[in-house]
């Protein structure tokens, strides 16, 4: 059943967690492990530099790209110390979406992802990414609190 697992990292505490708890399950026959991270392109975002509300461009979502795959190669070299064969990605798109695409085509067996992630303004108003890829999910899902 986890012969093939993704895991939707969001980079939130909540994940930190997880992935003690995927090294747990290191024994459970997990073949490959595949770390998934969505950028979601936003319109406004705040400058690091001014504070100042920015209109977004490429080149602000390159910048998120690049930044998420460097701290997925840090989980990654994590996860292979410990015996878990792993792969890395970033897409862009809306979460949960990109979750339930990105399973179908790489055949994952189930996804691991976090209860509470790092938008809460989108769990209050359109109900959370988990919840929305645990209603949706053709392939079972673990819900980590």
């Amino acid at each position: 059943m986890l012969s093939k697992l993704l895991y939707s990292i969001d980079f939130s505490e909540t994940s930190e967690k997880i992935n003690d708890e995927i090294i747990k399950l290191a024994n459970c026959g997990i073949e490959t492990l595949i770390l998934l991270h969505v950028v979601e392109p936003k319109l406004l975002s705040k400058s690091p530099v001014t504070g100042q509300i920015i209109i977004n461009d490429m080149y602000v979502e390159e910048r998120a790209i690049d930044k998420a795959y460097q701290k997925l190669e840090k989980v990654k070299e994590k996860f292979e110390a410990n015996g878990i064969n792993t792969k890395v990605d970033v897409v862009k798109g809306k979460p949960f979406e990109e979750i339930l695409i990105y399973s179908e085509k790489e055949n994952a067996t189930a996804i691991i992802i976090g209860e509470k992630g790092l938008n809460p303004i989108d769990r209050l108003l359109l109900g959370s990414t988990a919840e929305k890829v645990l209603r949706k999910s053709k392939i079972p899902v673990i819900l980590i609190k």
